[in-house]
């Protein structure tokens, strides 16, 4: 069903403007949208070119155009998957999403104008390549490689099952870490590169222009009653070194938690447990954390759109 729906916002700008080469010294996080919802918001996605927002409830994704707030599209989901998906993305054309729901170990392909579900897969886990249309499923150890139509380029075993993996956006490459090393594996299964200089991150993740990895390992701390924290590192690739960002994150919950850059690399964010922290990628310090539950960065580096809670959503301009 299509619809032109109004969605009740608050709205002092827009996504206009072209990215800029530098950040200022500061950051200085205004809102300047806010997206009210009469529901629980899951997950939330946004497209390659900034123009439209989907976001999950109970029930269906909603396809809202940024600019003017509108619904421009509903996708009943409870019937074809039976559960809310945690975790949604836009394939790099914008006309699907990738939809994951961990605890049915499912992962399915939606097409947004039939709104149908044309292929699913088992999997807790997935990426999206940012230039091509391709997808890696981890299921476990399990790894399958994947083209938009469900044909499988290859497979491979991670050694653990906590290992992770991520593409280039440069290149047909996915990098996979484990405990020893890293493995960049061409898109045909062969091993074009291995470092053996880096090894025993949790969580991988490519900078947009390749130039870097984000890695963070998760340390385990107590025997009776655990606490977590977690070691960031950036991995300049070009000149094959790390950078130390300048804290760790601690936690009281289990669970991974997500890790983006912004458009220009010049910023690394690492969101857990309702914060948002962002840090310098010139030399690792941190710049500020936000209250949020989620956060995307919109193409041109200005904005971020975010979860601020469980009906609310947010555009806010850095500076």
């Amino acid at each position: 069903m299509h619809t032109d729906r109004e969605i009740t916002t608050n709205s002092a700008s827009s996504l206009s403007g072209a990215e800029l080469n530098k950040y200022p010294n500061e950051l200085n996080p205004v809102v300047v949208k806010v997206f009210n919802f009469n529901t629980n918001i899951w997950c939330f996605s946004i497209t390659n070119d900034g123009k439209y927002i989907a976001v999950v409830d109970k029930n269906q994704i909603k396809i809202l155009d940024i600019s003017t707030s509108k619904v421009k599209r509903e996708i009943g989901i409870k019937e074809q998957i039976g559960f809310p998906p945690d975790k949604i993305a836009f394939t790099f054309d914008n006309q699907n999403l990738i939809i994951s729901i961990w605890s049915l170990n499912k992962i399915a392909l939606l097409n947004i104008e039939t709104g149908k579900i044309t292929f699913e897969d088992s999997g807790r886990r997935f990426k999206v390549h940012p230039k091509l249309n391709y997808l890696a499923l981890v299921d476990a150890n399990d790894v399958k490689v994947l083209s938009l139509d469900g044909r499988m380029l290859f497979g491979l075993q991670l050694e653990s099952a906590n290992d992770d993996i991520s593409f280039s956006p440069l290149e047909d490459v996915l990098v996979v870490g484990s405990d020893e090393n890293f493995k960049f594996y061409q898109l045909n299964g062969e091993v074009a590169q291995t470092i053996h200089e880096f090894g025993g991150y949790d969580i991988l993740e490519y900078s947009p222009r390749g130039r870097y990895l984000a890695a963070v390992r998760v340390n385990i701390k107590g025997f009776f009653t655990s606490s977590y924290s977690y070691s960031i590192k950036l991995i300049n690739l070009i000149e094959n070194k790390e950078i130390n960002i300048s804290e760790e994150i601690y936690s009281k919950e289990p669970g991974l938690p997500f890790v983006t850059f912004s458009p220009n690399e010049q910023l690394l964010v690492l969101i857990k447990e309702n914060n948002a922290y962002f840090y310098s990628v010139e030399d690792g310090h941190k710049l500020i954390d936000i209250k949020c539950r989620d956060l995307k960065f919109c193409p041109d580096g200005r904005y971020v759109v975010t979860i601020k809670n469980e009906d609310t959503i947010e555009m806010l301009k850095l500076y």
